[in-house]
């Protein structure tokens, strides 16, 4: 990709991710996202047709940095608390973004990254991996992880001890 187009791309992102900061539970304009990211409208329009579809985008990287780059998927299954570690120190890293999708709407963010997941297991492993994820998200194990205490390493073993008999269940 153009390193153009990436730095516009990242504007953007970025952009809209201070305008959600600014008004909570409002969806930002197009011309608030242009001047905050200091493009025209022309520009934004080549690269997003709405903003909902900004929002989408930004979602989804903001997932796929924080699931999926820089550890193996799978460990999901056979080394939960390898791969739970890693989300929870990437959450330090994206906090910034992951709080505007959190304090907004928590289930769309669930959603997209329950979602991201399931896909980046399908294309990495058998189907019993997708069904282990539904069981994972339908038993509020996402929510959970999410939202617990994990300055605290017990709270950390104890997810994982759930995780793994949700996994042993299927």
């Amino acid at each position: 990709m153009d390193r153009r187009i990436k730095k516009t791309t990242a504007a953007i992102f970025e952009a809209y991710v201070q305008a959600k900061k600014a008004h909570p539970g409002i969806e930002p304009s197009v011309k608030e996202i242009c001047g905050i990211a200091d493009i025209n409208k022309t520009t934004f329009y080549r690269y997003f047709s709405d903003v909902e579809k900004l929002s989408y985008s930004v979602i989804n990287a903001t997932v796929n940095k924080l699931l999926i780059d820089g550890i193996k998927t799978e460990y999901l299954l056979t080394e939960p608390k390898t791969y739970f570690e890693y989300v929870l120190s990437n959450l330090k890293n994206f906090e910034e973004e992951i709080s505007v999708f959190l304090a907004d709407n928590p289930q769309t963010f669930i959603f997209e990254a329950e979602r991201i997941l399931k896909n980046k297991l399908k294309e990495t492993a058998a189907d019993k991996y997708d069904e282990v994820l539904c069981t994972f998200i339908a038993g509020g194990a996402a929510h959970y992880f999410l939202s617990a205490n994990y300055n605290d390493e017990n709270e950390l073993d104890k997810f994982c001890r759930i995780f793994k008999a949700a996994i042993s269940a299927v």
